[in-house]
């Protein structure tokens, strides 16, 4: 369904000397995710994540990089092929009431997409529009309300018809129950997985909530400074994480049940911008594992396990090197 390979995306700075620099936002992504799947994009705030998202639905234009959807790739789609695409992916995002227009109804903001990206035309859109509503589990009368009335799980609900509205094969979801309390929350979760279930969509979740990503997402994609650092199955990655910040992340998650025993894996000092970044481990200043080897080579990508890979010297030292990814 989407395929992501090599993507990079750089903003230039200007640092301290008359030299120009650039800060690698996005350093090298790949990424696959099928049909009715769902891939979590997960870590620290400005890891990158929300970036590679802009990127994949065009919304940011990348550095470089393939990216296809459907087997179309993006960057040689002409304005009429882009605009058919946009009707394949769609995107939910974190806070549901910035995304949605105060003046509109929210009838017609759902309707919008269906006719301006030719699905039907707009009276049919507008008749859509009740199926969408119970498709997310809201009343047909919410069509004549204004968003500022509806609560924040409706304001939700509401944003994930109108993603759905143009019949895509791909949602981008950023952060999508951040904003929400507990219970709405798991409200969202449920609609999410029944909605998938139904309709086979692909889904990217994007968030730093591994408990949202633990319950969601079949595979697990960790991001630290730009780059994918361990990739794999969902269960086999919180269970036996390889990468020491895939460890620190896990590790900082609240306790399943009370008294449960984890080792904490605590990282030194705060992340720094990955501005004209080192081939090496990007993690070393931090790494409670860090050893000099760390130092000495390129950190790539590697597999070591099938459906598993993992960016760490030092780990593919100790257990045998796959691979190379990227």
């Amino acid at each position: 369904m989407l395929r992501v390979e090599g993507l990079h995306k750089r903003y230039p700075v200007r640092g301290a000397g008359s030299g120009r620099h650039a800060l690698h936002a996005v350093d090298g992504l790949d990424l696959e995710i099928e049909a009715g799947e769902t891939v979590g994009l997960v870590g620290e705030s400005g890891s990158g994540k929300s970036t590679a998202g802009r990127c994949i639905l065009r919304l940011e234009e990348p550095t470089s990089g393939l990216i296809a959807v459907d087997g179309v790739r993006l960057a040689e789609a002409r304005e009429a092929e882009l605009r058919l695409l946009r009707r394949r992916m769609q995107m939910v995002y974190q806070d549901p009431l910035d995304s949605l227009n105060p003046r509109m109804p929210v009838g017609r903001q759902i309707a919008e997409p269906i006719w301006l990206l030719g699905v039907a035309s707009r009276p049919e859109a507008e008749r859509r529009v009740y199926g969408l509503l119970e498709l997310v589990g809201l009343p047909g009368e919410v069509a004549r309300r204004y968003p500022h009335e509806l609560s924040g799980g409706q304001q939700q609900r509401v944003a994930i018809a109108r993603a759905l509205a143009p019949e895509p094969r791909l949602l981008i979801l950023d952060e999508p129950t951040a904003s929400l309390d507990v219970s709405v929350q798991a409200q969202i979760v449920r609609l999410l997985v029944d909605i998938q279930s139904r309709h086979g969509l692909a889904y990217l979740l994007i968030s730093h909530d591994l408990s949202l990503v633990g319950v969601l997402a079949h595979r697990v994609a960790v991001m630290y400074c730009g780059q994918i650092v361990e990739i794999g199955n969902t269960d086999e990655v919180f269970a036996r994480p390889a990468h020491p910040y895939t460890q620190a992340l896990l590790s900082a998650t609240p306790r399943d049940a009370p008294g449960e025993q984890r080792s904490r894996v605590l990282l030194r000092g705060e992340p720094q911008a990955p501005i004209d970044p080192p081939d090496t481990c990007r993690l070393y200043a931090r790494c409670p594992c860090a050893a000099p080897a760390c130092l000495e080579r390129p950190a790539h990508l590697q597999t070591f396990a099938p459906g598993r890979a993992v960016r760490c010297v030092r780990f593919l030292d100790e257990h045998g090197r796959g691979v190379v990814s990227r």
